[in-house]
């Protein structure tokens, strides 16, 4: 990314530069950081979470919890086992963590394909 500034910075101010190619830098970019996202998550938080999912399954069928339909049936049983299993405790925050980073990856992959489609749909009149 730091690179891509250095282009973009010397694009700028080189004159022999047209502003359409600053753009395609920066569609370039968004590409590259929709790639990156989605290798991450594919390669590291997908996998993670999952893991960690099935670590609070077996903690939850280890408590005779997890085999109904919906979390509303047994919330109180969840929430002392939250309070007395610090390895659930744990595993929770720890999936909550990946999840979370699952799906800002997913988001921001999502905002800069979204972003440039968007762009080129605009300027199809002009290819």
């Amino acid at each position: 990314a730091g690179c891509m500034f250095k282009v973009i910075a010397f694009s700028a101010s080189n004159s022999t530069f047209s502003p359409h190619f600053i753009i395609v830098i920066f569609q370039m970019g968004m590409f590259f950081v929709a790639l990156i996202m989605a290798g991450l998550n594919a390669q590291w938080f997908g996998p993670a979470a999952t893991e960690v999912m099935f670590q609070l399954r077996a903690v939850e069928e280890e408590h005779g919890l997890g085999n109904q339909i919906g979390l509303g049936s047994q919330r109180e049983e969840y929430a002392k086992l939250k309070e007395k299993d610090p390895k659930y405790r744990a595993s929770k925050k720890t999936f909550g963590l990946y999840h979370g980073l699952s799906n800002l990856c997913n988001l921001i992959g999502f905002i800069c394909i979204t972003t440039n489609l968007i762009y080129t749909a605009l300027k199809l009149s002009t290819i």
